[in-house]
């Protein structure tokens, strides 16, 4: 990974990892990922403190920039469908599955996220969602569409509206969050 501002550039390294597990209670799977594990970045090069010119006479100080740790980021979830998990019968063709996730960064705080959604004829799906502990972040709700064509090719369309709390602009519909997916299977 790099970054460059204002031509001081800083490269690093840094790696994800995860895992999926199928537990043998009922349909539940367990997950978790590490994110941005590595060694601390540094900026290259150094920069004149102006914070010091008054103890030196009116001349700034030149510093090397110091590391600093990655982002370092601990997930864990929880995935079941809620015919298997809890003995719901919604009739022939409709689905539903529910899910959560915890959230631990290393420098800020924890953070969960919820959902579920029921899926009917394996083509059309109905979303709803929390975010907890967020700064602006709460529900959203969306859809899906899944058009099959040929034998194992389909193209998916999901859209999610995201409440943002204070920074949701509620005087027009276009001035808030949408979001829109294209996926393409093949």
């Amino acid at each position: 990974m790099g970054e460059e501002l204002a031509g001081v550039v800083s490269q690093g390294v840094g790696f994800d990892a995860g895992l999926q597990y199928q537990t043998d209670f009922r349909s539940m799977r367990l997950g978790m990922v590490i994110q941005n594990f590595g060694p601390d970045t540094k900026f290259d090069g150094s920069y004149a403190d102006l914070r010091t010119s008054s103890t030196t006479g009116g001349v700034a100080e030149t510093r090397d920039y110091d590391s600093a740790p990655l982002p370092i980021t601990f997930k864990t979830g929880v995935f079941a469908d809620l015919e298997t998990m809890f003995g719901l019968d919604f009739g022939e063709g409709i689905k539903g599955n529910i899910g959560g996730q915890f959230e631990h960064p290393g420098d800020n705080k924890e953070r969960m996220n919820s959902g579920i959604e029921l899926m009917f004829n394996d083509r059309f799906a109905v979303r709803g969602g929390y975010n907890f502990n967020y700064d602006a972040d709460g529900f959203a709700l969306g859809f899906g569409v899944n058009v099959p064509f040929g034998e194992k090719n389909a193209l998916q369309v999901d859209y999610a509206y995201a409440d943002q709390g204070d920074l949701t602009d509620s005087s027009s519909f276009l001035n808030q969050p949408h979001r829109f997916s294209l996926s393409f299977q093949f």
